[in-house]
């Protein structure tokens, strides 16, 4: 049963190379989707930027103007400097505010300069004007606001350098800006003047009218190129990790999947698969009348192995019958210690009845307990050869076992199994009964109930756990009860004494 590493089939190692590759080839496909993504949340994310360092700029101005205006004395004495070089009026959006006295007195934030070259004057409201300084030397217009008291006047030089600060995340010459500041006419620009030349370039405009400019924001290549290097950057070692995870995760099934046989193979030998016993009720005449045999592996004494994770290997490759083998040993052990009106079920699949194995297991433990004994036929596994099946299940019938549909509705062929295989008993799936509700309308299981009944078919609702619905199925006519509405499976030691709890015991159980 060992393989040693040259015995792995190719095609495993194909699957191994596809894994790492499947990241990486994914993240190639994407990434000018993603590039093309943040490229324009980078443009959509700095006009929002703009737009509003626009609107804190006017707050900021407004709250200036009505700090200064109430208390500037206009001779650039010690209180006006103070005021001028006050902390609350400095920030980025201010770059000078400055007096102009009609005694000649001239001051500002920066101390005794000179008053700039303006353009002309646009009237605002309440003796305020616009303007903006003269581009002299190659420098950079800004605007001014102005306002004349008397012959007394004081004004804001506007720095026109914020908007490159407000967009510093962005990589260098990444974006194109232009603004058009009404009513003054002045134009701002920043960045690369060439973006909007390019035949992909990407422009958002926005006309704000309570600051009375027009923006219009540019990208192009350079913030494509930039972003697909920093996608590049990141991405590349977080893709290798997920591709290395990959076949970490595909190496670790392969490792349990060809684990599985040495492990089943081990626990047969050590007898780690056990019985474990849930009682079946008549709810309506508040009894046990049987038992279905759950296995359970005890692997190594310590862990307990979930059925789900050993089941379907188990039967595909053929060792569920040596487990049934074992398990069925138990059973009959244990069967005398259970009340002797109780029938005990056992579960089986295709394998057992598309041949003789059921046959021959019974018949080497000389036909036992036929009058209690019974089997479950699970539909996980289709069964192929239904003569087949047929033919065993007469001679086991000849020997007075008797059989159950189990989990039906769920499989491959219930209603077939249940006519061509002559079954007469079948067990309704939790699936139905975790979706009853009062008055509710489920035509599926309706119709299931309803097929058990005028077939005279014993029916079981398996997954019960509430009363609630222990009362909806007695309405629908299904009495026989299994699920943990009234007991988990359990080992025999607690089977055998358990007993349903009488009608005070439950009051009382209610009230605490």
């Amino acid at each position: 049963m060992h393989k040693n590493r040259s015995d792995i089939p190719q095609h495993r190692h194909l699957i191994t190379f596809g894994l790492f590759l499947l990241p990486l080839l994914l993240g190639i496909l994407l990434l000018p989707s993603l590039t093309h993504f943040a490229a324009n949340h980078t443009l959509t994310a700095s006009m929002a930027a703009l737009t509003s360092s626009y609107e804190t700029r006017r707050q900021l101005l407004d709250a200036s103007i009505k700090q200064l205006l109430p208390r500037i004395q206009y001779n650039c004495g010690g209180e006006d400097m103070r005021l001028l070089r006050a902390p609350e009026h400095q920030n980025l959006y201010i770059r000078v505010i400055g007096i102009m006295g009609k005694d000649g007195s001239r001051c500002s934030s920066v101390g005794q300069s000179r008053f700039p070259p303006l353009l002309s004057q646009h009237a605002l409201a309440d003796g305020f004007h616009i303007t903006t300084t003269a581009a002299l030397f190659g420098s950079r217009q800004e605007l001014v606001v102005l306002h004349n008291q008397g012959s007394n006047m004081v004004y804001w030089i506007l720095n026109s350098g914020w908007m490159e600060m407000a967009l510093q995340d962005t990589c260098t010459n990444c974006l194109y800006g232009i603004s058009l500041h009404q009513p003054s006419g002045m134009i701002n620009q920043f960045g690369d003047p060439h973006i909007p030349e390019e035949v992909q370039a990407q422009r958002l405009r926005f006309n704000d009218l309570q600051n009375h400019v027009v923006q219009e924001l540019w990208a192009g290549r350079k913030l494509t190129n930039y972003w697909r290097l920093r996608l590049l950057y990141w991405g590349s070692p977080l893709l290798l990790l997920v591709s290395l995870g990959l076949v970490w995760m595909y190496q670790r099934w392969l490792r349990q999947h060809h684990a599985m046989p040495q492990r089943l193979y081990r626990a047969l030998q050590r007898q780690e698969f056990v019985p474990f016993y849930q009682p079946v009720v008549d709810a309506r005449k508040q009894q046990i009348v049987g038992y279905e045999v759950l296995i359970r592996w005890h692997e190594h004494g310590r862990n307990w192995i979930s059925p789900a994770d050993f089941i379907d290997f188990a039967e595909s490759s053929q060792l569920i019958l040596p487990m049934t083998e074992q398990l069925l040993a138990q059973v009959l052990r244990d069967l005398p210690r259970l009340p002797a009106d109780t029938w005990i079920s056992v579960n089986i699949s295709a394998i057992h009845v598309e041949g003789p194995a059921l046959v021959q297991l019974l018949e080497k433990h000389h036909w036992p307990a036929p009058h209690r004994l019974c089997f479950e036929l699970t539909e996980r596994k289709p069964i192929h050869h239904l003569d087949r099946a047929l033919s065993q299940l007469s001679i086991l019938r000849q020997h007075g076992y008797a059989f159950k549909l189990d989990d039906f509705g769920t499989g491959y062929s219930g209603f077939a199994y249940l006519q061509r295989l002559g079954l007469q008993q079948f067990k309704i799936d939790k699936m139905f009964v975790d979706h009853l509700a009062p008055q509710g309308e489920q035509p599926l299981l309706h119709g299931i109930v309803s097929f058990g009944h005028q077939t005279g078919m014993q029916m079981i609702a398996e997954g019960v756990e509430t009363q609630e619905q222990v009362r909806l199925l007695a309405e629908l006519g299904v009495d026989l009860i299994q699920g943990y509405v009234f007991a988990r499976p359990m080992p025999i030691a607690q089977a055998a004494e358990w007993r349903l709890p009488s009608a005070a015991d439950a009051s009382r159980c209610d009230k605490t």
